[in-house]
């Protein structure tokens, strides 16, 4: 089975299509079958991501993923996801420190910060969970 994981005008990952609910319905249908996820996004929900890679890395069957133009952001989450990655020579992969847009308070924008704390330490297990990746680049890659 194939799930397409590709932006559309009004959806990225978190929203439609692109959800962890509907990332799930299609596993529940594919039934152990193996699964090829096909990735041109440019990210979006934090949370949704880590669901969907928690699904995917539990998933029964094989799972490669597919960065068939971009894997950003939320995205780069999702096709770490994969027992098989592949990436077409033209597209990128792009890693970064989760980001928010904010305004408030101190103490709100604190909280937004402690937040985002956590999800980049989700991030980071996530994708160095495999032995295959090297853990200095993607580290600079991450900080400032």
């Amino acid at each position: 089975m194939k799930i397409y994981l590709y932006d559309t005008e009004t959806d990225c990952i978190g929203s439609g299509s692109l959800s962890s609910a509907y990332v799930k319905t299609q596993l529940d249908a594919a039934a152990g079958a193996d699964v090829e996820v096909h990735i041109s996004s440019v990210g979006g929900s934090a949370f949704d991501a880590i669901a969907i890679y928690d699904l995917l890395k539990k998933y029964t069957g094989n799972v490669t993923t597919y960065i068939d133009a971009l894997a950003a952001s939320a995205a780069s989450v999702v096709a770490m996801a994969g027992s098989r990655i592949v990436m077409s020579k033209y597209a990128l992969l792009m890693i970064h420190k989760p980001m928010v847009g904010s305004g408030g308070n101190a103490d709100e924008l604190l909280k937004d910060v402690q937040m985002l704390n956590v999800v980049q330490s989700r991030w980071r297990r996530s994708i160095w969970t495999d032995p295959g990746w090297t853990r200095q680049p993607l580290t600079a890659s991450l900080t400032p």
